[in-house]
């Protein structure tokens, strides 16, 4: 019996079940307990559902089988019942479906202390665990069988995985289209996956007693993509039609008639099924977030409100994924690189108020939201998979959407090229190095990715003079602070990040000293970062000098406007010379990556170099230029963002040189990590205060309870405007 339609199938019975899954626990019981016999009743069986009869009578052992979702509360009522109308009753064995694992420990240990009853609790893992380990067994396991496949067979699996598009054909289109990509070779053409992925999903019902007519089919895939010129369409299914036939598909001619093969609708299922199970791992990490942020806002959520609000994450996550995607897939086919994706808390908020939802600014909202934030943020491998595939299904279908060949669109992207980074995407390399969890680290996923996709990674002279600059900022502010010293303006971004990790502020010099000496820094964070990432130093001044000077000064007055709007919005101290020192290096890499396109007859996205940049200046700079030149005299914007970066790395015409791995651990949301510049002095002042108060406790518990509590405040940050600053620190104090 295959594990994952047997876990599919105790997982989907519901009370008309109730039957089959006593006789499914007899028959795995009664290999332990000969003499068992099943006494359930509909009218009722003073509290158990099946007895094991002792030699005289003597009634000892009793038996509840359950497939109640609320196990604890039933559990409860089992204990208390068996008790009172069986006292001789000394073990309860509890068989359910569910699975309980660990979490019933207390249910047990209530037992024996309150009944003096060892509960025995047989799961869902029970049942797993010795589904083949007798032939009575597995037989009684395949019988189960059923209920996985009139799951399948339902169109469950097919909304649980699409929930942001409404047609039953649209979403059974989509995760179609996930699977397609995901098992298909990465080399094959994309118009070619997507049409092949919509014919088996229009197709998916089918066999040689129950066939689809090539008519039929068209429609089906017109209805999915009604913009599109139908004679197109129907030309791209037909193409499809002909690949898949004889191995995926079977044709009848005479009547022109299609099913998928037996062994298709095999594999198929068998692929629907692990998206069914996986949303066991899913629900139970979204759950593991939900839990987070309530306790997070000190709000305690009872198990059924928690659960209420899973379905409410997920059609968050769900929108997120499917607007990105779209933004994204409408960009490429116009292409247009002034794009941004859209915000998440504004995406949540739409998509709450058109459901059966907490209300507007509920508590309970806000926590769905700031649990979907930290889901895309900071996903487990299980969610990440999960969002990965999902991310990739919704950007094939937008692109669906906008043209019915994919592969035309996707391909005028570049398929080679060097892009340069700016400070703002290369100082969260280093942060990362403190995080214990490869999987966490996005900026090295994703800079790894594009290193095997065979992109270049540059830097200029003026971006590492910034990096080195700023660990030596960050080393001043440590020594500062640790001889009491007051620090004026923002903490260094990555003496924000060290902090955030729970190490003490002392060891930051230590830390930086791996990285620069201080004899010749600016070398020693180039050799660092071109042999652990690739990254060489590539300087843009000549190119840059051959801009048009009127652009040249137009550029040069927006940097200069956009560096006296930050000092203002900071309160930093005016240096006129570090200024424009700041100012040079932001002209340079934008001028300058324009001068090496100028031999490049490419479209907007074709262009093979670009500046990597987080900056919000820079994205918007284009835009702002656009109003000051006419169109015909304006360079393309040069500024491409990590999220454009992760999509094209997944879906683009180099998605075939990852491997499977490396694609599976592209992050799905870059967060904006320099905003950890924005942490108060006084956050890290408490946080080190706790340290203290820890002094006699092991360091990887001083870490784990500052990182935890800084990360807590951290993220209380976006209401510090309304809360003060004083809030905050009181949350970071009072969790010590």
């Amino acid at each position: 019996m295959d594990r994952n339609r047997f876990r599919l199938s105790l997982r989907e019975l519901r009370s008309s079940n109730w039957q089959i899954f006593e006789e499914l626990a007899s028959e795995f019981l009664v290999d332990e307990f000969p003499s068992l016999r099943t006494t359930a009743t509909s009218s009722g069986d003073g509290g158990r559902d099946a007895k094991l009869f002792q030699p005289g009578g003597e009634e000892t052992v009793a038996f509840q089988y359950s497939i109640r979702v609320d196990w604890s509360t039933k559990i409860s009522s089992a204990v208390t019942t068996v008790k009172a109308n069986f006292p001789k009753t000394t073990r309860l064995i509890y068989v359910t479906n569910q699975e309980i694992g660990a979490k019933g420990d207390d249910a047990i240990a209530a037992a024996r202390k309150n009944h003096a009853i060892d509960l025995d609790i047989k799961d869902q893992n029970w049942f797993l665990e010795r589904r083949n380990t007798t032939p009575a067994r597995q037989e009684a396991a395949e019988a189960l069988g059923s209920v996985a496949d009139s799951f399948l067979a339902s169109a469950g699996v097919i909304e649980r995985k699409s929930a942001a598009l409404t047609s039953p054909e649209s979403q059974a289109a989509c995760v179609y289209l996930g699977l397609q990509f995901e098992d298909d070779t990465r080399e094959k053409g994309l118009t070619k996956l997507c049409f092949e992925a919509l014919v088996r999903s229009a197709l998916r019902s089918t066999d040689s007693e129950n066939r689809l007519g090539r008519q039929e089919i068209r429609s089906q895939i017109r209805q999915i993509l009604p913009t599109h010129d139908a004679a197109t369409v129907d030309r791209h299914t037909d193409s499809a039609l002909r690949r898949l036939e004889k191995r995926f598909v079977r044709h009848w001619k005479q009547e022109d008639g299609y099913c998928l093969t037996f062994e298709e609708t095999v594999r198929i299922n068998a692929r629907l099924m692990d998206l069914a199970v996986a949303d066991e791992d899913l629900n139970r990490a979204l759950a593991a977030h939900i839990h987070a942020e309530a306790a997070l806002r000190n709000e305690r959520l009872s198990a059924a409100t928690a659960e209420a609000m899973l379905p409410c994450t997920r059609r968050v996550l769900d929108q997120v994924l499917w607007q990105r995607g779209e933004v994204f897939a409408a960009s490429v086919a116009q292409g247009n690189t002034d794009f941004e994706f859209p915000e998440l808390e504004q995406v949540a908020r739409e998509t709450l108020a058109n459901g059966e939802t907490p209300s507007p600014g509920s508590i309970q909202q806000k926590i769905i939201i700031g649990a979907a934030t930290e889901a895309l943020s900071n996903p487990s491998p299980g969610l990440q998979k999960y969002l990965r595939n999902a991310a990739d299904a919704y950007t094939l279908f937008a692109f669906m959407r906008e043209t019915p060949d994919v592969q035309s669109a996707v391909v005028k992207m570049f398929s080679k090229g060097d892009v340069w980074l700016d400070t703002t995407v290369i100082l969260p390399l280093f942060a990362e190095e403190l995080v214990d969890s490869a999987e966490a680290r996005t900026y090295t996923s994703i800079f790894r990715a594009a290193r095997q996709a065979g992109i270049g990674l540059h830097m200029t002279r003026g971006v590492l003079e910034e990096v080195e600059s700023h660990m030596h900022r960050s080393l001043t502010y440590a020594r500062r602070a640790e001889s009491g010293q007051t620090w004026e303006g923002r903490v260094p971004f990555l003496a924000a990040a060290f902090a955030l990790t729970g190490r003490a502020r002392g060891s930051l010099p230590n830390w930086l000293e791996r990285y620069r000496g201080d004899a010749r820094g600016q070398d020693d964070v180039a050799e660092y970062l071109q042999d652990h990432f690739g990254i060489r130093c590539t300087d843009l001044d000549e190119a840059s000098t051959q801009a048009d000077p009127e652009l040249r000064a137009a550029v040069q007055t927006e940097w200069e406007e956009a560096h006296e709007r930050r000092r203002t919005a900071t309160g930093a101290q005016a240096d006129a010379m570090n200024t424009a020192r700041l100012v040079r290096h932001d002209v340079e890499n934008y001028l300058g990556v324009i001068g090496r396109r100028a031999r490049e007859d490419r479209s907007p996205f074709g262009f093979s170099t670009w500046w990597l940049t987080t900056d919000r200046t820079a994205h918007r700079l284009h835009y702002r230029l656009s109003q000051q030149f006419q169109a015909s005299n304006l360079p393309p914007s040069p500024v491409m963002s990590p999220d454009f970066l992760v999509n094209y790395l997944a879906v683009g015409p180099i998605r075939g040189r990852l491997e499977d791995g490396q694609h599976a651990q592209l992050p799905i949301s870059v967060a904006d990590i320099p905003s950890l510049d924005l942490l108060p002095t006084a956050l890290l002042d408490a946080a080190e205060e706790i340290r203290e108060e820890l002094q006699d406790m092991p360091e990887h518990v001083k870490r784990r309870r500052v990182r935890d509590s800084l990360d807590a405040s951290r993220r209380r940050m976006g209401g510090l405007a309304n809360n003060g600053l004083d809030d905050t620190l009181s949350n970071i104090t009072a969790s010590r």
